[in-house]
């Protein structure tokens, strides 16, 4: 499995999905960099949800989630990705 394939924990936000999360974890180390595991989940994650705000239009709470996300990997990443910048 991978940080991929743990996105579509990520929306969920409770107790089992970290847990779960952790126990993986345990047996399969993040993938490097370790440092930019979390916002590449983010990142992979918004397909997911994405996908649930088209399904349920009427939750507020998928859009909302997706805002977050993006202004948060916007903000840690203002400057860019100095290994696409080198491309």
């Amino acid at each position: 499995m991978s940080v991929d394939e743990l996105s579509i924990m990520r929306p969920l936000e409770n107790e089992w999905a970290a847990e779960c999360m952790a126990a993986y974890h345990e047996l399969v180390p993040k993938t490097e960099p370790q440092e930019d595991w979390d916002a590449r989940n983010a990142l992979y994650s918004t397909r997911a949800i994405i996908h649930d705000s088209a399904l349920w239009p009427d939750v507020k709470h998928f859009r909302e989630k997706l805002i977050m996300e993006m202004r948060t990997l916007v903000e840690q990443f203002a400057e860019g990705c100095s290994e696409v910048s080198q491309i």
